[in-house]
């Protein structure tokens, strides 16, 4: 992903003029076009559609770098459909202030064009964020594994010792812009524990597309142990240095929960997953489904590594578990 941004901003850099699309029609747009062409170094494409895939279309067609909405008859969740399409190909996305209705936290408001604009906020981490978060990854993942060697070489025979089955628990995940991975964990149920599930999931302890069982049956003598003090969760550490994974983070979740996510919950995805995260140190299994959604994209509109550090501090002391 860093590559990626990286090789876009480079593309930038090399052109003469930047490639700026207006959408929209009456005074609002011819105005903006005048103050852009006076400025001389963005060259302007102007576009009456209102429909957005016809402005996707125009956008890769014409290699658009900037997108500028004046257009007051685009409804709110079409301009969020295009901000996101941007998003995607590396686009600044901007929108004079007809549209109010978006969520806080996205929007930031800018003044360089001489006229205020708002600029959607990109719900990810990226460019020189990504690269701080994840140099703060490696740096604590292997100053963690190195610590706990002996730990981890320990807990590990004592699981084979007491139960049948891989010391290591690994299951497909949901995790960054969708992708799926190996997440990893000590075992602590019993081997057959993901069949005995189906006949679980209407137990479930907590409202909405997740699982979560107080008195698990599956859970093996050591794993409850290792459960209660949170140490299951220390091979995810290999996750974090395989780039699947960050420290701090929304949890990565089952592939059968992650497909029932709305277009909100789906946010959660435009970055790394995490060991742990806000909502685990903010009320964990007190907390509803959509409480901790709310909460993960609040983590990512809000990230610093103050942040991150904040968070390890207060799940490190009180052994707090992350979920699922």
């Amino acid at each position: 992903e860093w590559i990626k941004t990286l090789y876009l901003f480079w593309v930038k850099r090399q052109k003469k003029h930047i490639r700026v699309l207006i959408i929209g029609k009456g005074y609002l747009s011819v105005v903006l076009r005048k103050i852009l062409e006076r400025q001389g170094d963005r060259a302007v494409v102007h576009s009456l559609a209102k429909n957005p895939e016809a402005i996707e279309r125009t956008i890769s067609r014409s290699r658009i770098d900037e997108v500028l909405l004046a257009n007051p008859e685009v409804k709110h969740l079409e301009a969020v459909q295009i901000a996101e399409f941007c998003e995607r190909k590396g686009i600044s996305f901007r929108l004079l202030p007809n549209i109010l209705e978006v969520r806080m936290g996205e929007v930031v408001i800018d003044d360089s064009l001489g006229i205020p604009t708002f600029e959607i906020k990109s719900i990810s981490l990226h460019g020189s964020a990504f690269l701080t978060k994840r140099l703060i990854d490696l740096t604590l993942s292997t100053l963690f594994l190195g610590i706990m060697f002996f730990p981890l070489f320990i807990i590990g025979f004592l699981i084979k010792l007491t139960s049948t089955g891989p010391i290591f628990y690994e299951h497909k995940r949901m995790g960054f812009k969708g992708r799926t991975f190996q997440f990893m964990k000590f075992r602590t149920m019993v081997q057959n524990a993901d069949a005995l599930l189906k006949d679980l999931v209407k137990k479930s302890d907590r409202p909405g597309p997740v699982f979560k069982m107080k008195n698990d049956p599956r859970i093996t003598s050591v794993g409850n142990i290792l459960r209660r003090l949170s140490l299951d969760e220390l091979p995810q550490l290999l996750n974090v240095l395989k780039g699947e994974m960050s420290l701090v983070g929304p949890r990565p979740q089952v592939l059968w929960e992650a497909a029932n996510y709305n277009e909100w919950a789906k946010k959660r995805l435009n970055v790394l997953p995490g060991i742990t995260g806000l909502w685990q140190v903010s009320g964990r299994a007190e907390l509803t489904y959509d409480e901790m959604i709310e909460l993960d994209i609040f983590y990512i509109e809000h990230w610093s590594p103050g942040l991150d550090f904040k968070i390890l501090l207060k799940t490190l002391p009180a052994g707090q578990r992350p979920e699922n």
